[in-house]
């Protein structure tokens, strides 16, 4: 079991947003907070899939996420 913190989530949920034009929940996004922490290791040069899950984000929510960042 590996653990995120909110922030990590928050980040993850942005790049998502910008670099692949995806809304993910925060659950949904938990998968690639951990990959981008570093807490997830892995092989280099291995490919690495994370599952996204869920787009039901309160607008307000998001809007609070995307302003931090």
């Amino acid at each position: 079991m590996t653990a995120v913190t909110e922030a990590e989530i928050e980040e993850a949920m942005r790049r998502i947003l910008s670099r692949a034009k995806l809304v993910a929940e925060g659950g949904g996004a938990a998968a690639t907070a951990a990959i981008l922490s570093g807490k997830i290791r892995f092989v280099e040069g291995t490919k690495v899939v994370a599952i996204l899950s869920g787009g039901n984000v309160d607008s307000q929510r998001l809007a609070g996420v995307l302003a931090k960042g």
